[in-house]
């Protein structure tokens, strides 16, 4: 039988000749699969009494769980795309036709069920495509800013001196402070998209260090507590805000938050080092999950809306909290899954994921 030593080496080597295509899909999946529990579980937090009802105390600790999807996507397209980022124009010709052609086809059927076909206006069209067709969509326009600045940040990454990136690193996480004075306008706004675009930064960067070598065992406990503590205070601060206003705060759930920013990293780092451990059948699901990932994120409010709450009546609160929780997650992900791969093997079908 071989020693542990062995496996270790082997593992080692695994891990070095491949181009880590399913440490990378694992990261995507889990982040989609993220933002549809945070979507399947907020009426939970929405409609329970804060910090009192079980159906409150479930929500909040599953969405306190789940918050880190779109860091996490954000993170992945730093370090799958800032490596190809020095063409320009094609490279942000290629990744729009990448995002704003499913973009459209989504809005076209978000608008088919929105408004009758009939009473459909010029108005209605114009602004499903200024303000999203769903609340979702909001990240389209956020990435496809964030791909007008990757052929400048990657250059950027590797022409500063090591010092003063450090130095510019810290600057930018006291970026992380402003949400809790500054609440609303242009300030704000223009401090979420430089929060966002360091979440592509740090995935460049984690990427890079995470292709070169395996984690240690000190490394590896870090990242633990940057999740655990990550979840802990998102469910901590969410609590004890709700119950003193006696509503929902997200304060706590943003993606511009610096605990969010920590666990997110500790998502990271500890999906793409557990990559290697899946069984060959494992990772063959994560590669066909990930595949289908942005028509599974562009479709499921239609999934949650539409046909769990609308037509079979399963909401968060059905039967138990934890059961409609789990209910509204796992169809909401199952059907939207169904939904994009039927709609693959249709001519053109590619254009919807």
């Amino acid at each position: 039988m071989p020693s542990t030593g062995y496996l270790l080496v082997v593992r080692e080597r695994e891990l070095s000749n491949t181009d880590h295509f399913v440490s990378y899909n694992l990261i995507r999946v889990f982040a989609t699969v993220s933002v549809v529990v945070v979507h399947a579980t907020i009426t939970a937090v929405i409609n329970g009494v804060p910090g009192k009802s079980m159906l409150w105390l479930v929500g909040n600790a599953v969405e306190s769980i789940a918050r880190t999807g779109i860091p996490l996507f954000l993170m992945l397209t730093g370090a799958l795309l800032l490596p190809k980022a020095e063409s320009g124009i094609t490279f942000i010709t290629k990744r729009y036709k990448r995002i704003f052609i499913p973009f459209f086809f989504w809005s076209a059927v978000y608008l088919v069920a929105k408004f009758p076909i009939k009473e459909l206006r010029i108005q209605d069209v114009a602004n499903v495509l200024l303000y999203g067709a769903s609340y979702q969509f909001w990240y389209v326009y956020v990435v496809a800013g964030i791909y007008l600045l990757m052929p400048f940040i990657k250059p950027f990454l590797e022409k500063t001196d090591p010092g003063l990136l450090k130095w510019l690193f810290v600057i930018w996480l006291t970026c992380f402070t402003i949400p809790f004075f500054i609440k609303e306008g242009i300030v704000l706004t223009t401090n979420q998209f430089i929060l966002y675009s360091g979440y592509v930064a740090t995935g460049y960067i984690l990427s890079d260090f995470l292709r070169k070598k395996r984690l240690t065992g000190k490394q590896r406990i870090i990242a633990y507590a940057a999740f655990a503590g990550g979840t802990l205070l998102t469910f901590a601060g969410t609590h004890f805000l709700s119950l003193k206003e006696g509503r929902l705060i997200t304060t706590f759930y943003e993606s511009t938050m610096p605990h969010i920013f920590l666990k997110a990293v500790g998502t990271f780092v500890l999906l793409f080092d557990l990559a290697v451990l899946l069984s060959a059948k494992a990772a063959k699901l994560v590669n066909w999950m990930s595949k289908y990932s942005f028509g599974v994120f562009m479709v499921h409010p239609l999934v949650l809306d539409h046909i769990l709450v609308s037509r079979l009546g399963i909401t968060t609160s059905y039967m138990h909290p934890i059961v409609g929780i789990f209910l509204s997650s796992f169809l909401g992900l199952g059907i939207s899954y169904l939904l994009i791969y039927l709609l693959s093997r249709l001519p053109f079908g590619k254009y919807s994921y």
